[in-house]
């Protein structure tokens, strides 16, 4: 299954790419909240969103977000402690909900302290519990935000593994040579039923990817192409070193 998503947004560098994508997700929340009284947003780690998390918290419109109406779930995590510093959750807390008003009821973290499969099992029931079914029993959420590695990787489905092909299951554990720590990821059964995705990429190291994902009749190459939302739209967000030369914004 290849994306058919087009390129929303191509800027000069990663701050103004995460510039453009924070108008947008601000719009999708609030749209989300007035719609039907919540957003549910599924947030990932790495160094793209840390851009992103700055550029939210100075934006003119955060003021139209009411973090009481946000959930918080994380799109993988690596199996460390909630506190270590590889931990995506705590990179979340210090960069963005820290500087935020938001119930710790909304926010849901995966249980790192149980063991592996427990913890999967936990974070699926989570995700059962905490959000209303998509038309294929999926659960669904309003927001799912991703990057993209330079293997083209997403969420923690990387190439080669089983859980990149993974779709019987909403949550799985992720052990790939590509990533020096055991993760826990969402699969592509819960990102394609999700009402919006948004894609954030930056950097040259990404380029041959992009190039790859939007040439002329591209084959499925990489994980990240399985980004294809059912029902909902996908939006990508790239700097001008990441589209490279072929990926036109349209």
């Amino acid at each position: 299954m290849t994306t058919t998503a087009s390129v929303r947004y191509i800027a000069e560098s990663c701050e103004a790419t995460c510039n453009r994508a924070v108008s947008d997700w601000i719009e999708i929340v609030s749209d989300a909240i007035t719609q039907h009284g919540l957003c549910n947003v599924a947030l990932s780690g790495g160094r793209t969103p840390i851009f992103f998390y700055h550029q939210l918290l100075q934006h003119a419109n955060l003021s139209r977000v009411d973090w009481s109406r946000v959930h918080l779930f994380m799109v993988d995590e690596r199996y460390v402690p909630l506190d270590h510093a590889e931990s995506n959750y705590r990179m979340t807390c210090e960069q963005l909900i820290a500087h935020i008003t938001i119930p710790a009821s909304n926010l849901h973290p995966v249980n790192t302290s149980l063991p592996l499969q427990d913890a999967v099992v936990d974070y699926t029931k989570t995700l059962e519990t905490c959000l209303p079914p998509a038309a294929s029993g999926t659960p669904q959420f309003d927001l799912v935000m991703l990057g993209m590695g330079a293997d083209g990787h997403t969420a923690s489905l990387f190439p080669g593994t089983s859980a990149a092909n993974e779709y019987k299951v909403h949550v799985v554990s992720v052990i790939s040579q590509a990533a020096p720590m055991t993760r826990i990821s969402i699969t592509f059964s819960v990102i394609n039923a999700a009402r919006h995705v948004m894609l954030l990429v930056c950097g040259k190291d990404k380029a041959s990817v992009i190039n790859h994902i939007f040439g002329h009749d591209a084959v499925e190459k990489y994980p990240v192409q399985r980004v294809n939302p059912e029902a909902g739209s996908v939006h990508w967000y790239l700097d001008s070193a990441a589209a490279g030369p072929r990926a036109d914004s349209h």
